[in-house]
């Protein structure tokens, strides 16, 4: 509840003092992490360097930071490198990570390998864009990473990301690139971005035909949807129209 001042008198007012207003992102290429799960993630952090609260574990706090510590390697077509991560971190975001860190998987390994894990067919810079979102920091994608962000979030189960990447994605879809798209959509099996695209079809079947180059690589089943639904539409407005004129009104606009 908010304080006013009255002449000499300090009154409460129940009018709540307005919330300071959030600063907006310039641009909507840059996606941030969700604050409540990068909140819950650094918790479980804490949680785990931190666990008891007595000078023994303080003075062991660093042992314990190394002893979280894992060598992520990453290999990939275009390069390889390696990457000193948080154990924790990882785990937190992703099940199939917190398998190999913390389950079965790891349990397998020898002891020489403990400390580092391997991972094939990951381009560094990708996996680079992964800590970068799992600590905190905004993303400005273009269309080839949020592809391959998209693959590697779906891969490890990292949804938060991959919903991320898939909005980036969706907002992309323009009539003049429609089957490139609808084909990118079926190669990451991304049912949100083909429901996109195929909305987009139908709406504008005309203007996909009169501008994208690659409209006869469209696949026939598509097409034929998207025929039936565009008469399916015309269908519904002559109708329209033709119960307005009966009925003496001005002829019903399209939707």
């Amino acid at each position: 509840m908010a304080r006013r001042v009255r002449g000499d008198e300090d009154v409460e007012s129940p009018v709540e003092a307005p919330a300071p207003k959030r600063r907006r992102l310039a641009s909507s290429n840059v996606i941030l992490r969700p604050p409540s799960e990068l909140r819950e993630s650094l918790e479980l952090l804490y949680a785990r360097l931190q666990g008891e609260p007595d000078e023994a574990a303080a003075a062991a706090a660093d042992a314990s930071l190394q002893s979280e510590m894992v060598v992520v390697r990453t290999l990939g077509a275009r390069g390889q490198r390696s990457f000193r991560c948080l154990r924790s971190l990882l785990a937190s975001a992703s099940r199939p990570l917190a398998a190999m860190l913390y389950g079965s998987d790891r349990l397998r390994m020898r002891e020489s390998d403990a400390c580092s894990i391997t991972l094939h067919a990951v381009e560094p810079s990708t996996f680079e864009l992964l800590l970068h979102y799992l600590h905190g920091k905004g993303l400005q994608l273009e269309v080839n990473s949020a592809v391959a962000l998209y693959s590697l979030a779906d891969y490890y189960d990292i949804t938060s990301l991959r919903e991320a990447c898939s909005d980036f994605l969706e907002a992309g879809v323009r009539p003049n690139a429609l089957v490139w798209w609808l084909a990118l959509a079926r190669e990451l099996q991304c049912q949100r971005l083909g429901a996109r695209c195929r909305e987009m079809l139908q709406a504008e079947l005309v203007a996909v035909d009169a501008t994208d180059p690659r409209f006869r690589a469209l696949p026939e089943e598509d097409l034929v949807a998207a025929i039936q639904s565009s008469a399916v539409v015309c269908t519904v407005v002559r109708a329209r129209a033709r119960a307005s004129r009966a009925a003496g009104g001005p002829p019903a606009r399209r939707t």
